[in-house]
């Protein structure tokens, strides 16, 4: 049996309810898929899931979509998916010592995360993680 590992990038979206973690967890798991980070929310009654997952080098992209589809044909509601491979090494998120938290704060208006962002791309800053709320 080959030790190689191919990885995806998984995204879910679907209206919240009880059972998504455990139904999309467990047809990975099935694909001997193993998954190394997630992330997940629920906004306004959607919740999303984002997950970054290893699988044996037979397990192909349409594997994994033809799994998760079977996963949505049962599902009483519908499941948004997009599995994308990691083609490449990704670069390193950088050294600890330059991460900084940003925080900003303001009245609410359209074009606030546009402006932080755009200050962040004029100083060459990378966003690893960003959170927003009213």
């Amino acid at each position: 049996m080959s030790t190689q590992s191919i990885e995806y990038i998984i995204s879910i979206t679907s209206r919240d309810r009880i059972g998504i973690v455990h139904e999309i967890s467990g047809a990975l798991a099935e694909l001997a898929g193993n998954i190394a980070d997630s992330r997940q929310s629920v906004m306004c009654g959607y919740y999303t899931m984002i997950i970054r997952a290893g699988f044996p080098a037979s397990v192909t992209r349409q594997v994994i979509e033809a799994k998760l589809a079977e996963v949505d044909t049962k599902s009483p509601t519908p499941l948004n998916i997009l599995v994308n491979p990691i083609e490449e090494a990704l670069p390193t998120a950088g050294n600890p010592e330059n991460r900084y938290v940003l925080t900003a704060s303001g009245a609410d208006q359209v074009g606030f995360v546009a402006r932080v962002a755009g200050f962040c791309v004029k100083h060459q800053i990378n966003i690893l993680d960003l959170s927003t709320t009213l």
